[in-house]
């Protein structure tokens, strides 16, 4: 049984051309430009798009608080109420109630004090 060189260079390049299409469809599927890399990197790109979106919403508060602690935009009467919210300041002739004596007083168990006594 003779096979002619015809037949072997045929055979050959069929097996060559074979082996070529497998090592390109396992390429598509688990090699570094394959589908399965694709999806990885798109859902990165996804996280970092909601990351950059989080991120851009929280410069822009920044800026503004930024912006409203500027000497240049400070509202006088607004830092004022600021600084009693955080401090617990009190000016001379107001009163300050808790939670608990409004709540009370709401619900009927206590009374409110009298304010006009000195």
């Amino acid at each position: 049984m003779r096979i002619s060189l015809k037949t072997m260079v045929g055979a050959t390049v069929w097996a060559a051309l074979i082996g070529w299409i497998a090592l390109e469809a396992m390429s598509a599927l688990v090699g570094p430009a394959s589908y399965r890399a694709l999806a990885e990197r798109e859902a990165t790109l996804a996280q970092l798009e909601a990351d950059l979106v989080d991120l851009s919403a929280h410069r822009e508060r920044l800026t503004q608080r930024a912006d409203r602690l500027n000497s240049a935009h400070i509202d006088a009467e607004l830092l004022d109420e600021r600084v009693r919210a955080v401090l617990g300041y009190v000016s001379d002739g107001e009163w300050v109630a808790s939670r608990a004596e409004i709540e009370a007083a709401l619900s009927g168990d206590g009374e409110w004090p009298d304010m006009t006594a000195e």
